[in-house]
């Protein structure tokens, strides 16, 4: 990464990566107050060249604006909520189609790609392929009964220590 602005940028963005949006925002205000002439990117603007080096891109489905059911598969082609009779589209004039409500999905083969191409996240997913062949291996002890149920997040947090509770 050659241009110092990409840089800073994504420094930044990385920095901040817990906190708010309005964080980052705030951030890049100040730099473009103190230095005008800095091209620091914006919050939108920082997204795209993350997109491009990780490969993992959001896809925004539109959904049933009381969360009934996300308009993709079977549903794809809906334009009101089978459930609820919500319209999906706000009413515009024209043949303009505006989404009442959508979400973002990041796909996770990307996302695990991206973690293979540091020694870190390599370590990381070999951490979790341990810690669930231990799980696969008590189970089979266990003929499928485990002591302590939890999810996969609270396992890795805990190392991987089993509790007999």
């Amino acid at each position: 990464m050659e241009d110092p602005d990409l840089r800073s940028s994504l420094k930044i963005f990385l920095a901040t990566e817990h906190a708010s949006q309005d964080v980052y925002n705030k951030v890049h205000d100040s730099i473009h107050e103190r230095f005008p002439d800095c091209h620091f990117l914006s919050l939108h603007q920082v997204k795209r060249p993350i997109a491009e080096f990780t490969g993992v891109v959001p896809i925004l489905n539109d959904i049933c604006p009381n969360s009934c059911l996300a308009y993709v598969g079977l549903w794809s082609e809906l334009d009101r909520c089978p459930k609820c009779g919500e319209d999906r589209y706000e009413n515009n004039p024209g043949d303009t189609k505006t989404s009442r409500q959508h979400f973002y999905m990041i796909p996770v083969g990307p996302q695990l790609q991206a973690l293979w191409t540091s020694p870190k996240g390599a370590e990381d997913i070999k951490y979790c392929q341990q810690c669930t062949s231990e799980l696969l291996a008590e189970l089979q002890e266990s003929e499928g009964n485990i002591p302590l149920y939890d999810n996969i997040c609270g396992l890795l947090a805990k190392g991987c220590q089993w509790q007999n509770n």
